[in-house]
């Protein structure tokens, strides 16, 4: 305790302007003898600070005042009457405010008499935080228990009503069994004290999780639940209600981010609700690809399964020239695996868009019972597919005889095991997805949204040597422009390949554009009208790592034709692995590539024009020096000790088949820069 303090009493002439000798008034120089008899050392934020102070005077005593200071700041005060000498104890409100630390306050008692003399003493008190083992809710006359989570984080999930107005209360905060209970402050926080109750809210009733944060004051949800997933934490796992709203706070616009709507729906207000039945979901960000990936979970560690006795769990899919949110790994029980979105109970969807997360032909994809390898769909009672899509005798969902799937239309496969297992149903159906589309034009020609990062100019006529204005691309300067296709003039974007009907695809997260000859019509063009499709191993666009063509019919690669029937292919020499490298689009260690004379099998090198007429496939001299055909006419690099192609170096890939009509002959040519 600090020694007591006299102050001086207000000089009676300050008060009274002139001698009134009716009044008798008393003025002293001397405060109160104060003794703090007791004080709480410590205290917690929300509690109280309970003191015991002992007065006695000459003068009559007039008031006793409490006043805690965090810092320098007044937090809270009190005020006693004191009528006469003796033991006088309170207490003292010691709030609780948002995202202050621990630290020491100052309590500074003032006393006062009568004739105005004054003492005042001061106490410091460390004040804490209250971080508790566990809070406990309080909801209509029950208690819930709160697991403590983190550093003042805690959370229950439980069967709430969709309106859960309730309480929280701390457990006894010392040996005295002092508690504190939080309300509403009727905006946006908890506030000590307060009656209001919480008014948590669902979007119906169910499973789902309140939480709260004694260190912010803030709790949910409030018909909104917060995915916390970020770049530091990629996953989390939340008990979620068909209907709720799910907010990200940690991606800065996530109506940009290609949006799976099987799992949500943008709203006009920007807000996302999620679309599936009430249960655990996994979600996983991936920031390089913009996508959230949702997946059902029986438990926090374990991914939900289908019960075929049941017809209840969850349901997956694997396969080839596939993917969310773009065509991926082939047949990959871990990255390329995705689960359904039960719409409804017993009703699964999958929504992929031709030409973006569906191959326009030659995909197969399988249904499982789990994610991986093991029970699976092998077949359905019923397949309505309007013609589009077959099922193989071991159960392979590809397209049916002959059909391409329209370029940017998205389709939607639904999994109906309403009626048992046995009965399951599986059809597919043209969907259109919502998008809002920035105002992209090349030449004047509008781009159509594929996704969020894909745009594409449908068809448009290009002359060679023309130039290309692209509008509504900020960066395009730090774009890799194919240099088959492309090339610069000056401050002029101009193209370099036979003039033609063309289809271009702006991929804006990659920085990259790529272009399909088309026919008159409209439809993918062949060698008859110029185009020469490209399926390998080992060769990629715009980087090795994540773009290699591989051989997926319905995706090929369209070679710039950049004379009448002469195709040219040019990239730089890297490993496999290589992310970085823009334009490394020739593996230096191993190639093995064929051309097709359309976008699928059917015509294709040895007999380009005819598929049943062979002709003669030769090698350069310099192309025979790191090449060779095999028996199947695959194009192949020789085995070398070493590096066969030196890395780092550019290499110019030829075909030419300005012959082929009249001389059988299809020449490959491959030189370096």
């Amino acid at each position: 305790m600090k020694k007591s303090i006299i102050f001086l009493a207000v000089s009676a002439a300050l008060l009274w302007g002139c001698n009134d000798d009716s009044m008798d008034v008393k003025f002293t120089q001397k405060g109160p003898q104060m003794e703090i008899l007791s004080c709480d050392e410590t205290a917690f934020m929300g509690d109280s600070i309970r003191f015991s102070v002992s007065l006695n005077d000459d003068f009559p005593l007039s008031t006793l005042k409490a006043d805690l200071y965090y810092d320098e700041t007044g937090v809270s005060n009190v005020t006693i009457r004191t009528k006469e000498d003796g033991t006088y104890s309170a207490a003292i409100s010691s709030p609780i405010f948002a995202d202050i630390s621990d630290g020491t306050a100052s309590l500074i008692f003032t006393a006062q008499n009568t004739g105005l003399g004054i003492t005042k003493d001061t106490v410091e008190v460390a004040v804490s935080r209250p971080d508790c083992e566990y809070l406990t809710l309080v909801l209509e006359g029950k208690e819930y228990k709160m697991t403590k989570v983190g550093d003042y984080l805690y959370e229950v999930t439980g069967n709430f009503p969709a309106a859960a107005s309730a309480l929280i209360k701390t457990p006894s905060l010392d040996a005295s069994g002092h508690v504190v209970t939080f309300g509403w402050d009727g905006s946006s926080a908890l506030k000590v004290g307060s009656s209001v109750k919480i008014p948590f809210s669902a979007a119906k009733a169910g499973v789902y999780k309140i939480s709260v944060d004694l260190k912010t004051l803030t709790a949910a949800p409030f018909g909104t639940i917060t995915c916390n997933v970020s770049e530091a934490s990629k996953t989390e796992v939340l008990n979620l209600l068909q209907g709720t709203t799910v907010a990200f706070p940690n991606i800065a616009d996530i109506t940009d981010w290609n949006m799976d709507y099987d799992f949500f729906k943008v709203n006009e207000d920007n807000t996302i609700t999620f679309k599936p039945i009430d249960g655990l979901y996994k979600f996983t960000a991936d920031f390089d690809k913009s996508f959230i990936k949702v997946e059902a979970m029986a438990d926090a560690d374990n991914y939900s399964s289908f019960d075929s006795g049941s017809a209840e769990g969850a349901i997956w899919v694997i396969g080839g020239n596939f993917g969310k949110p773009k065509i991926g790994d082939s047949w990959n029980t871990d990255t390329g695996a995705y689960c359904l979105s039960e719409i409804s109970d017993k009703v699964y969807q999958l929504t992929l868009t031709a030409g973006e997360s569906l191959g326009v032909s030659g995909y197969s994809i399988k249904f499982f019972h789990q994610k991986g390898w093991g029970g699976e769909f092998g077949s359905f009672a019923t397949v309505n597919g309007a013609g589009l899509i077959k099922v193989t005798n071991s159960g392979n969902v590809e397209p049916a005889e002959d059909v391409k799937l329209d370029l940017g239309q998205a389709y939607t496969f639904t999994i109906d095991v309403t009626k048992g297992f046995g009965a399951a149903s599986l059809s597919i159906v043209k969907t259109d997805i919502p998008v809002s589309s920035l105002d992209i034009h090349v030449n004047g020609v509008k781009a159509a949204r594929v996704s969020s990062t894909h745009y594409q100019v449908q068809s448009i006529d290009i002359e060679k040597g023309q130039a290309l204005n692209i509008e509504g691309v900020t960066d395009l300067t730090s774009w890799f422009l194919d240099p088959d296709y492309l090339y610069i003039d000056g401050s002029s974007l101009k193209f370099n390949a036979v003039s033609g009907k063309f289809a271009i695809d702006l991929y804006l997260d990659g920085g990259y554009a790529t272009f399909r000859r088309l026919k008159s019509n409209g439809e993918e063009a062949t060698i008859d009208e110029g185009a020469l499709w490209m399926m390998a191993w080992g060769l990629a666009n715009p980087t090795m790592k994540d773009g290699q063509l591989a051989f997926n019919p319905g995706a090929a690669f369209c070679l710039a034709e950049i004379k009448p029937m002469v195709f040219q292919f040019t990239g730089i020499a890297v490993e496999e692995t290589d992310a970085t490298t823009v334009g490394g689009r020739i593996r230096y260690d191993y190639l093995s590539f064929k051309y097709f004379g359309q976008d699928g099998w059917g015509r294709e090198c040895g007999k380009i024009i005819d598929e049943k007429v062979a002709n003669t496939v030769k090698l350069t001299n310099l192309a025979a020096t790191y090449l060779n055909v095999s028996d199947s006419h695959n194009i192949e690099l020789k085995d070398a000790v070493g590096q066969p192609l030196e890395k780092g170096a550019t290499y110019v890939l030829t075909i030419d088949l300005s012959k082929t009509a009249t001389d059988k002959i299809e020449v490959i040519d491959l030189i370096k820069k």
